[in-house]
Order: structure tokens, then sequence, then C-alpha cells
């Protein structure tokens, strides 16, 4: 990438639709043209520093993104409903132009949007143009924090699980315009691909599996986890395809030695249980709910080839910082099979608590709860400025306000529990 491109400013004409549903993006896709004429900004040379990717998750610093959809491409992204249609773009990272980048829209049935509305996107920008990455990423994803007034869930869960020593992508910002229309602030999430792996693992050439939700044919959601009748369904990401032999193994040596004794043995020869204990003690500080443990949701595995171990990764948490009754569910009462075998195991129980204290511990040593507030006053100084945004600046503010509260009860709560155990 040659990072003079970056500070090349081109700009949208004012060609644009003057009606009311083109300016906010409606159902009618907003009409213009980009000029000057395209400019490649493909990474035809290496950039510095030597982790490019650091300059695209910088902290305090919104990137521009400018999307141009054809009318075509913007109406296959049109359904109401989840769809796996890929479109067509043309995409202006901070300045610089990317041509040919492959759009899709992400998001089940608790986040999805249609493109008019506020979505989640998937910007991949070497489907059409081969080895193309932007600071080292193949692809760019952009959540719409829905449901989720202080915009922080997703960057702050994310941060505790990282500062927990997990294996964790790391969150950005962006501002969106799609043909023009303002979509507003999004953050955006480091997406799990080889780089990812390389920057966690000394051997990444294992492989990465999705944990994400299936649907059956009649539509229902089936959760993934390692039981007999979930574990074919899981999506080989990154890695060698060997007939998900490695999630099958695990998958049986979980099922015959759930609540026995031999349940650290015999997992313990699949598992990773440092590295999940982390996992699981950040998913009960961070509160979240729709995780693996509680919901067998938004998560990754990766088999690591050091050791055929598997490790856990978050992703999504878009439901954090919620107590457990908020969301119907019970830490008592686990249902991701890692999770409950541990925490009926009092060794596996032992390591989990163990590790809860310890982070709880870290993050106030470290006053997470400043670093959060720091985020805060920056979102707040970013918006309101989408038309299709679903919280105003008060109760963006309040969300805030609620937060910097709930986040020593959720510590609290997750000391509690160990405690009463």
């Amino acid at each position: 990438m040659r990072p003079a491109l970056l500070g090349i400013l081109l700009v949208f004409s004012s060609a644009c639709s003057s009606s009311e549903d083109a300016q906010r993006g409606g159902p009618t896709p907003p009409r213009g043209r980009l000029s000057p004429p395209p400019v490649d900004l493909d990474e035809a040379a290496p950039p510095a520093p030597e982790d490019p990717s650091e300059l695209l998750f910088s902290r305090g610093l919104a990137h521009q993104l400018d999307l141009q959809l054809e009318p075509d491409p913007w109406r296959q992204l049109g359904s109401t409903t989840p769809t796996e249609v890929e479109v067509p773009g043309t995409l202006r990272f901070d300045g610089g132009l990317l041509k040919d980048v492959n759009v899709s829209l992400r998001g089940r049935f608790g986040s999805y949007q249609p493109v008019w509305q506020r979505p989640k996107w998937k910007l991949d920008l070497n489907d059409l143009a081969p080895d193309r990455r932007l600071y080292g990423q193949e692809a760019l994803g952009l959540n719409n924090a829905r449901r989720d007034c202080s915009y922080l869930r997703d960057v702050g869960g994310l941060e505790i699980f990282a500062r927990a020593g997990v294996p964790t992508p790391r969150t950005g910002w962006a501002r969106l315009r799609v043909n023009g229309a303002d979509y507003g602030l999004h953050p955006m999430p480091e997406w799990l691909d080889d780089r990812f792996l390389v920057r966690h693992w000394a051997e990444p050439e294992g492989n990465l599996y999705d944990g994400k939700y299936a649907l059956d044919s009649d539509g229902d959601s089936l959760l993934l986890d390692f039981r007999s009748e979930t574990w074919t369904l899981f999506e080989l990401e990154e890695g060698v395809d060997v007939g998900l032999e490695d999630i099958h193994a695990l998958t049986v040596a979980a099922e015959t030695h759930y609540d026995r004794p031999t349940w650290m043995e015999a997992t313990g020869a699949l598992v990773d249980w440092p590295e999940v204990q982390r996992f699981l003690a950040a998913e009960l500080v961070a509160g979240q709910v729709d995780g693996y443990t509680l919901n067998r949701n938004n998560y990754y595995v990766y088999f690591d080839p050091a050791d055929g171990k598997a490790e856990l990764i978050p992703w999504d948490l878009d439901t954090c910082f919620l107590r457990d009754t908020e969301w119907g569910v019970d830490w008592d009462r686990p249902i991701g099979i890692l999770a409950h075998g541990c925490l009926e195991d009092p060794e596996c129980a032992a390591g989990w608590a163990a590790e809860t204290r310890a982070l709880v511990a870290k993050l106030e040593a470290e006053d997470f709860d400043g670093w959060i507030a720091r985020e805060a006053e920056f979102v707040r100084a970013q918006l309101p400025t989408d038309p299709r945004e679903e919280c105003t600046a008060e109760e963006i503010a309040q969300a805030h306000d609620e937060l910097m509260i709930r986040l020593p009860e959720l510590r609290a709560a997750a000391l509690d529990f160990w405690s009463a155990r």
C-alpha cells in the first residue's frame, strides 16, 4: 500500500438524488458518481509501521469510509430477512479508493437490518481482487450497535477479553457513507483471518472454526456446541479441511466424560484449559449473556497445531454488560458443554474462579473504567449524525452513565458468584 494515496482528496460530485429517500438511503438508492477517476489503493508496498493494522485500530480515530453501490447491487441487499448475498461495490477509505470490493450484510435475527436501514457490514477486499489487503486486512467488519445506545458493548467487551489474555480481535471506529448518505459511526472489529492467527499463535496454520448458529430447514436457529446434534455444522474459516475430525474428537470426549471424575484428564488432551478458563472468566466479568457459556453463540474455536488443543475466541459482544437475569439465563446453569462440564468439575472450576479473580484485580488496577469513560467521550463527540440512529444524544449519554455504574457491579457479581459456591 502506498501511504501517500491516503492523502489524496477524492470527493463525491454534487449529482446526487434530491429525493428524501435518497438522502436517507431509503429503498431507492441515492445516485452519485466518484470523481476524479479511481485510484487503486492496493497493498503495492509494505507500509510502516511493522504491523500496518495498528493504524487501522487506533484509539480516538474514526476512519472515513465511503461505499458506492450501483442500483442492482443495492436492490439485492434490500431483503428484510437475512441472506448470504454478496454484491460488488467501490470503497473509498480515508481518501484512497478500492475497486471491486465484495459487500454483504451481516447479522441474523438479533441485529440484521436491510441496506436502507442500519445494517452490519462485511467488506471483503480480496474476493474480487485476489491477494489485496488494506493495512494488512483481508476484510473490514462494521457493526451497527443495534440495541446498544452506549455503542460500547462490543468495543468494551472485547477489551475485557484482551486484558484477560484471550486471543481477541482488536477494535476501531469508522464513519460510513453509502452512496453519499450518512450512516454514522460504527464499531469496527478486526476480522478473524490468517494474519489474526499469526499475531496470536507461534504456529498459525491450525484450524479456525466459526461457532455462529446455523439455520435448519424451517429457518429456526441451531446453536453450535461440541455435542452430537450440532458438531457437523461448524464452518472452517482458516486451515485445512480434515472433515471436522478435530471438532468430532472434542465432542466425543466432552459428551463421554461430562460430569465424571475423568473430565479433566479426558478433555485436557484436547482443550487448552488455562486459555479456555480465561475465556470463561472474561464472559462472566463482561456479562456476556449471549456468548458460549450461556447460549453457545458468538465464538470461534482454534486448534493450535503446537499441541492440538482447542481455544475459544470471542466475537460479536453486542449483548454484553448485562446481568444474567436480564437475559433469562443463569451463570449457575451454563449451557455450553465445556463451561458446564468445567463448573461441575472441582479442579476445572477452581481454575475458572482463579482466572475470574485475577481478571477483576487487573481491570481495577489498570483503571478499565477510566478507559471506558474516554471511549464514551469519543462516541459522544461523534454522534448523532445518522438519521437512522435509534438513540438520541440524551439516550446515548444516559447509556454511558448507566454503564459506568454497571461495570463495578458486574465485577462484584462475578466475585460473589464464586464466593457463594
